[in-house]
């Protein structure tokens, strides 16, 4: 008897490894599992985006959820209110989903988002089923990294959100919590509301949040939640995106150098001192595990060598774009981390030769 309890003993943990390994084996590429806690399991991307999956077959619906690790606490001297903006001008649409309101009434659901301190959140909750799922993976993909962010939409949200701050000055709890927080944080962005100052929501510039969008809406600085009645195996596959597309050189954000051409901009930018700068994926010498690429990919901005500040950068796929010239849409695997030079300050040898055609540009950690 004790060796046949001995022998079921042994064939449950054979059968439990065999299942995990399995498991693993399943997985699409570029995808890591993490752990997995009381039923929610998370994952990893190459390109740093995190996966929470949590199945729930007693539910009908499906919720997808983006948060964005940013908020009013990354907002600098005049952009208070801008983290609270920009999430309004997220659901003015992307060249792939130009009417995102209308896309989220198809599909039985409605916009939602909320800012607070240090995320930002949009998601929704849908009929669960393979469809929904799969527009509501493409839109929030295709959002985060290409939304249009347009001046002609902040002219129309800033009163928006100017009405929303004026009924909380008539609000006592919400005058109560903002004074309050002036007094517990004097020096800190959490002693301002999220809802921000009047005079800023009012008078920020597009090009700041513009600025703002591309430094902190990035997959290694998100996380991606899909909760309900979802299988995680098809959920993967349809994150994962990308097919058996082929891949080339990746930018790379921890190499230590990067070769950049530099060109002097002259007047065009009013500053002797700047200098345009563009770079392409396949000319950076080491990958970065962490860094996914489909197609060559060229980045390029103007970079301050008074500042060191690289300002106005964008980037484009040389053999992916749209016949229209729009930025293809991309599942969240697919999609590329930008350099850290096109998002923080860079390193002063970018400048350091004026006349060189090549040099070499040194990212700060």
């Amino acid at each position: 008897m004790r060796m046949k309890q001995i022998s079921y003993h042994v064939l449950s943990v054979f059968l439990l490894v065999a299942g995990c390994t399995a498991t693993y084996a399943q997985l699409p590429p570029r995808i890591q599992k993490v752990t997995t806690v009381e039923g929610i399991t998370e994952y990893r991307l190459d390109n740093g985006l995190r996966v929470l999956l949590f199945p729930d077959p007693s539910k009908p619906t499906i919720t997808v959820n983006v948060t964005v690790l940013v908020g009013s606490g990354s907002e600098g001297y005049g952009e208070k209110g801008m983290a609270h903006l920009l999430e309004h001008l997220v659901f003015k649409g992307t060249p792939g989903h130009p009417d995102i309101p209308r896309e989220l009434t198809e599909h039985g659901t409605r916009p939602n988002g909320t800012t607070s301190f240090d995320r930002t959140n949009y998601f929704e909750t849908f009929q669960a089923t393979e469809e929904n799922l799969k527009w509501a993976l493409d839109m929030e993909a295709d959002r985060l990294v290409n939304s249009f962010i347009a001046k002609k939409d902040l002219d129309s949200e800033m009163t928006v959100v100017r009405n929303e701050w004026e009924a909380g000055e008539n609000f006592p709890q919400a005058v109560l919590q903002k004074r309050i927080l002036a007094a517990a944080y004097e020096w800190h962005n959490y002693g301002h509301t999220v809802i921000g100052a009047r005079s800023d929501i009012e008078k920020v510039p597009i090009e700041r949040l513009q600025e703002f969008y591309r430094k902190h809406y990035q997959t290694d600085n998100a996380i991606l939640m899909v909760a309900g009645k979802i299988d995680e195996p098809t959920t993967l596959k349809l994150i994962n995106a990308s097919g058996d597309s082929s891949t080339s050189s990746p930018i790379s954000e921890n190499a230590a150098s990067i070769y950049t051409s530099v060109q002097p901009i002259g007047m065009a930018l009013s500053s002797p001192t700047m200098r345009k700068v563009e770079m392409r994926s396949q000319d950076v010498p080491s990958p970065h595990p962490n860094s996914f690429a489909r197609s060559p990919v060229t980045v390029s901005g103007a970079i301050d060598c008074t500042t060191r500040r690289c300002s106005s950068p964008n980037w484009t796929r040389s053999s992916t774009d749209a016949s229209d010239g729009r930025k293809p849409a991309l599942g969240f695997a697919e999609m590329t981390r930008v350099p850290t030079f096109l998002r923080r300050d860079t390193s002063p040898s970018c400048c350091s030769s004026a006349s060189a055609a090549r040099t070499v540009c040194l990212l700060v950690p």
